[in-house]
């Protein structure tokens, strides 16, 4: 297993240091695609040129992470050259190996996995579908602006949970921000500030979170 931890982390090094298909295709002819990741920062800019169903040129830009900037170069020369039907079995794949086992793991559909990002989906999917992306790209911190609004119970536990887990897995640091103490039920904080107008007016544990249940924010205005 460690040598293949090792071999991961030359070819992720390696493209990071030397990207593949650098830089950006004239538009048009060429098709453009922008893809920004709000959980982690990392974006991407793919321009691609086909002819006669085949992916002839490919270029990448955009800034990020060394695993985003990587696996873009990595993608870069898995497709370069390709028919077009070969491209999208390819993304198929990566798409299942990425994000089906997480959407199992979180009770979300797979097949909605297909659709444009939170096309269509209802406010508890779209949740959930959320929470498959922060799986998937594991970053170092992670900001949930009422990511608890419009769930049900189920939900919110499958939800609060897998974030959870996050922590324990690879380290993830979470601000959460609620106004309801349910979802800390499960998320259990390590520290709790009550904001009233923009100002922290209170700070401490999760006991603090349930004076704010019992009591409301009255008592802090």
């Amino acid at each position: 297993m460690a040598g293949l931890e090792d071999l991961y982390r030359e070819i992720i090094l390696d493209h990071y240091r030397s990207p593949r298909n650098r830089g950006e295709l004239p538009s048009p002819p060429a098709h453009r695609v922008e893809g920004f990741n709000p959980l982690c920062g990392d974006e991407i800019v793919v321009s691609l040129q086909v002819e006669d169903g085949v992916l002839s040129d490919i270029k990448i830009g955009g800034s990020g992470c060394s695993i985003s900037q990587s696996s873009a170069s990595l993608m870069s020369a898995a497709v370069k050259g390709k028919p077009v039907d070969e491209v999208r079995e390819l993304i198929g794949t990566f798409k299942a190996m990425m994000s089906i086992h997480e959407a199992t793991r979180i009770g979300l559909d797979a097949s909605l996995l297909d659709r444009a990002l939170n096309v269509d989906l209802s406010g508890g999917e779209r949740k959930r579908n959320e929470t498959v992306q922060l799986a998937t790209a594991r970053p170092r911190f992670a900001v949930l602006d009422e990511i608890d609004s419009g769930l049900d119970v189920d939900a919110l536990a499958a939800v609060a949970h897998r974030v959870r887990e996050g922590v324990g897995e690879w380290g993830l640091g979470v601000l959460a921000i609620t106004h309801f103490r349910r979802l800390l039920d499960v998320l259990v904080p390590d520290v709790v500030h009550v904001f009233v107008d923009g100002r922290v007016v209170a700070t401490g544990g999760a006991e603090l979170a349930m004076s704010v249940d019992r009591a409301g924010y009255q008592a802090f205005a």
